[in-house]
């Protein structure tokens, strides 16, 4: 409640006691008179009167000086201790010189990261920092020393003392000492496993459960991609359309617990087949898509084909079994079988249905005709 209210309520307090002290008196003196009483009775009167307005005063004059003092106490603070925010906090806090050489780490730092005193005497930043960061940490100094501040958060992957990797974000600034440049101040925090939860959120959405192979929603892209690369350096790229045959009897046969085992040996040996920079998705069941860029000739196509075919010839191994099975396949290719996600998919599925019906285990390349 407000101080003064707490004021204003005493001085109430002694106005209402000085005006009870006077009607009792007043009553008082009338009554003792009526009734022939004697004069020390009715001055009894006047002292219960004066008794309680002595009360009152004395009342309202401690609570408005008790409210005072509460208004006027200065305000009571724990004890505060830079040390527990920067040395103790969660936030991992580094100071460098401007060549890299670290100057002080807080106690998360070295908890992270694993590193003792011992093991930062004398180190650089850039033997905890991770290679693919280096450079770009290495720009962002070089920007600061030249009094270019960025505020803005980015991202850094960091090594621990044992070589894990360990993702933070964060800000760095510039320190200064007779105003010259001085050293870099960097505040991080550590976002790893938020980046974990964002990967796996990636995989679920864009990769198959089962094999680990881009999925529908991811394929559309890399093809996109493919055929741009190839419209930039005038060459082709091609879809390839798979569909393993008797799969079905493989399931039956041996349950599908033998015949997801197959389809991830069946995406395994693809992947092996082709270059890193070719693209091999699972869309669903037993039909697989293979995307291949940077083809200079197109009878480099008929190569890459021959070469999944014979990987997937190879006996597999189910339940103490040897299986044989064969795939047909249909390929499309851009620019002339089709300039759009769309065209070029549907062309290499209807080639990959003509090669099924005609030629188990062959293959087919689309024609117009």
């Amino acid at each position: 409640m407000d101080f003064k209210v707490w004021r204003y309520r005493g001085h109430l307090l002694l106005l209402v006691a000085v005006l009870l002290f006077m009607v009792l008196a007043v009553y008082t003196l009338e009554r003792r008179i009526a009734g022939g009483a004697q004069i020390w009775r009715s001055v009894s009167g006047y002292g219960i009167g004066l008794g309680l307005g002595l009360n009152g005063l004395a009342l309202g004059y401690l609570l408005s000086r008790t409210q005072r003092s509460r208004r006027d106490a200065p305000l009571s603070v724990p004890h505060f201790s830079y040390e527990d925010v920067f040395h103790k906090g969660e936030i991992l806090i580094h100071v460098v010189d401007l060549e890299g050489r670290i100057l002080y780490v807080n106690q998360a730092w070295k908890d992270l990261l694993g590193y003792a005193d011992a093991d930062l005497m004398q180190k650089n930043i850039f033997s905890v920092i991770d290679a693919e960061c280096q450079s770009f940490c290495r720009q962002r100094m070089r920007n600061l020393a030249q009094r270019k501040e960025d505020k803005e958060l980015f991202q850094i992957t960091m090594r621990t003392i044992s070589g894990d990797k360990v993702i933070l974000e964060g800000s760095c600034s510039l320190g200064y000492k007779k105003g010259k440049p001085h050293s870099v101040r960097a505040l991080f925090r550590d976002i790893s496993d938020r980046k974990a939860q964002e990967q796996h959120l990636l995989r679920l959405a864009y990769y198959d459960g089962l094999t680990g192979l881009p999925n529908r929603h991811l394929l559309p892209d890399r093809l996109r991609q493919a055929m741009a690369c190839a419209a930039r350096y005038g060459q082709y790229c091609a879809v390839i359309f798979l569909d393993l045959d008797g799969f079905k009897q493989v399931n039956d046969t041996l349950g599908h617990a033998q015949g997801d085992f197959l389809l991830r040996q069946v995406g395994q040996r693809l992947s092996q087949a082709l270059r890193e920079n070719d693209t091999v998705s699972r869309i669903g069941g037993d039909e697989f898509v293979i995307v291949v860029t940077g083809l200079r000739e197109l009878a480099h196509i008929v190569g890459i084909v021959h070469k999944a075919q014979r990987r997937l010839e190879e006996p597999f191994a189910l339940e103490d079994m040897e299986f044989v099975i064969q795939a047909s396949f249909g390929v499309a290719v851009y620019p002339d079988d089709g300039n759009t996600v769309e065209s070029l998919l549907a062309h290499a599925d209807q080639a990959m249905y003509a090669a099924k019906q005609n030629d188990t285990g062959g293959y087919r390349m689309y024609s117009a005709s």
